[in-house]
């Protein structure tokens, strides 16, 4: 009986000393994953502010491009707009004192 008693207390250490090792195991398997966790956020984060930083450089062109494009058509239209007054002063000028007189 007392044999039987030795080995069922063997056994009951054996299964406590498994089970301590199972909560170690379980604590280091949840740290690695926090910090795996951690990781990903951080890549995460990195790329998302590379990927906005890319988006800011490359909007900020096609506003330049745009502005550019939008003064070029601005002069061209001044300056159609200089030589039809110049073509045309006379005639504007006399139609403009035409209206004025007619009223």
């Amino acid at each position: 009986m007392e044999l039987i008693i030795n080995q069922l207390s063997e056994i009951e250490a054996a299964s406590v000393k498994i089970i301590e090792h199972a909560t170690e195991q379980k604590k280091e398997v949840a740290e690695h994953f926090k910090q795996l966790t951690r990781d990903f956020d951080e890549q995460v984060e990195l790329d998302t502010q590379k990927r906005l930083s890319d988006l800011n450089i490359k909007l900020t062109k096609e506003k330049e491009e745009e502005l550019a494009k939008l003064r070029d058509d601005t002069e061209k239209l001044m300056s159609a707009l200089d030589k039809a007054y110049e073509d045309h002063h006379t005639e504007l000028a006399k139609y403009v004192v035409d209206q004025i007189i007619k009223e």
